[in-house]
């Protein structure tokens, strides 16, 4: 009797650790995989010019830096005015979050866009946005520069 009980217990012991390394296993690849990079074809600096007529934002060139996780919108009035923040690409959407406080929309505000590359002209369509003048400035063509 005693014997059985010891095989399972050992066997329940057995069970239980080979149940905590697989869910150990699993968190670990869960928290070390990285958000859905930017394809290589996107990454790159683009520059759009923005009207007058629209007061949210300054006028002017504005250039948008894609990096493989990364991104970084910069102001045309002043070269120091930098919204940087990560991005998600999952099919043909991408997902802008502010990294800047002062400028931008902040961290808790994200812009979900579709976009579509042809050939070095690279266009967002809002699909959910909460931030207005991120939308002014994403929401249209965009030319590659390199």
């Amino acid at each position: 009797m005693k014997m059985k009980r010891r095989q399972a217990i050992t066997r329940f012991i057995c069970s239980s650790l080979a149940v905590v390394a697989t869910l150990a296993s699993t968190a670990t690849a869960t928290i070390s995989a990285p958000a859905a990079s930017v394809p290589t074809s996107l990454r790159g600096t683009y520059v759009a010019t923005l009207p007058n007529t629209q007061h949210v934002v300054p006028a002017g060139q504005w250039r948008l830096v894609l990096r493989a996780s990364s991104y970084r919108l910069h102001n045309p009035v002043s070269p120091r005015a930098i919204i940087p923040g990560p991005v998600i690409v999952s099919g043909n959407r991408i997902v802008f979050v502010d990294r800047s406080i002062d400028r931008g929309c902040g961290t808790a505000v994200r812009g979900t866009y579709r976009f579509l590359l042809r050939g070095k002209t690279l266009l967002f369509t809002k699909i959910k946005d909460g931030c207005k003048g991120r939308v002014v400035v994403l929401a249209r063509s965009w030319k590659k520069l390199s």
